[in-house]
């Protein structure tokens, strides 16, 4: 059987406490320390073992026995910790029980002490509201603190841990966009790398916010490491101009590659058919005929509470993907006549036109391109 010397005998402990008499260090729980009753600096440790007189003390009296002291800051180990106190000498000294301590230690005059009360059913009281007091914010008593959900702003929602378990910002990442303008491409690369120092961090296992790099922490995500390319501040999408994937759709793809985080990833480039999936795409190499500049749309992981307001609103991974910043705002012109059409510029700045429509009577924009309203 385990004894613990340092407890009040529990047929003087069964009261208990209705007041948080004490903030006791949590970290202390667990050696079950008793309140402190008074403290010091400058004791020092003589005696013979296994007990030993702590001197340059103060207030001792014959109630000190049984409760423990406190040692810390003396040179031998074996002297600091925790020993109940066997013997009261007089005023300034007592003795302790440690069959591991040191004589004469060379700390002695500026060794720290402190003298507790027995651990008792008050101290684990206590320690239940310090730890309370801590989790809720204010006093160990209030209510829990609660919040209001952006669903519902007539309800309190109270915020205990299962409420807030996985919810709160910083512990959801959500992959946004980042628009890089005018990079060069050339006739022959299968890839560049794009440079922007201290914009770039790569995401990892151990901190997944970054760029999401294919052949990193995101090994096989198509859709976070997905680049849009584009070649004019219309978001037309780029193709394949000739051979066996004409007319295939380009994008790219980013991957750590020669890049060194956070300065610079590489974009990787690709082609898939027109609606085809990501997953079947090939390898492409720029050709003669392509743009020599481009616009870059990459993919960052950030923790919600980093995102802008708008930021799901640019999430349109299988389309064109437009920059989205910048420029009016979001505010709409005022059409002038009936059957006009608004024809966003930068998906940001719209300006009124005529639908252009084929011989057939099909709603095409100005590029010849089919535009579906029903399905």
């Amino acid at each position: 059987m385990v004894v613990a010397n340092n407890l009040l005998d529990p047929a003087l402990d069964i009261s208990g406490t209705l007041s948080h008499v004490d903030n006791l260090n949590i970290t202390e729980e667990a050696q079950h320390l008793g309140r402190a009753i008074q403290s010091g600096a400058a004791a020092s440790i003589v005696g013979i073992l296994p007990e030993l007189t702590i001197s340059g003390i103060v207030g001792m009296s014959g109630d000190s026995v049984g409760r423990s002291l406190t040692i810390s800051g003396a040179a031998s180990a074996g002297n600091n910790g925790t020993f109940l106190i066997t013997s009261f000498v007089n005023a300034t000294s007592v003795r302790i029980e440690n069959s591991a301590g040191v004589a004469g230690d060379l700390n002695n005059g500026v060794i720290g002490w402190i003298e507790r009360y027995p651990w008792t059913a008050e101290d684990d009281h206590n320690f239940h509201r310090t730890d309370r007091a801590a989790i809720k914010g204010g006093n160990y008593d209030s209510p829990i603190p609660s919040y209001i959900r952006c669903v519902d702003q007539n309800t309190l929602i109270p915020a205990n841990l299962l409420n807030i378990a996985g919810n709160t910002t910083d512990a959801k990442a959500f992959v946004d966009n980042l628009k890089f303008m005018d990079r060069v491409v050339n006739v022959g690369d299968t890839f560049i790398t794009l440079v922007s120092a201290g914009d770039l961090k790569h995401a990892d296992a151990v901190n997944i916010t970054g760029v999401p790099v294919y052949d990193g922490h995101d090994v096989g995500d198509e859709e976070s490491t997905f680049v849009g390319i584009i070649s004019d501040g219309y978001g037309a999408e780029l193709t394949v101009l000739g051979g066996l994937y004409s007319g295939w759709r380009i994008y790219g793809r980013t991957r750590g590659g020669a890049s060194i985080s956070p300065n610079s990833v590489e974009i990787e480039f690709r082609a898939i058919p027109v609606g085809g999936d990501l997953a079947t795409s090939v390898g492409y190499t720029w050709e003669v005929g392509q743009p020599g500049v481009v616009h870059l749309i990459i993919g960052y992981r950030s923790p919600l509470k980093d995102l802008s307001e708008i930021a799901f609103r640019r999430h349109l991974i299988h389309s064109i993907l437009y920059g989205g910043e910048g420029g009016s705002g979001g505010n709409l012109p005022v059409p002038t006549g009936v059957g006009q059409v608004l024809f966003a510029i930068d998906a940001n700045e719209f300006s009124v036109a005529m639908p252009v429509t084929s011989p057939e009577g099909w709603l095409v924009n100005e590029d010849g391109i089919l535009i579906v309203n029903e399905v």
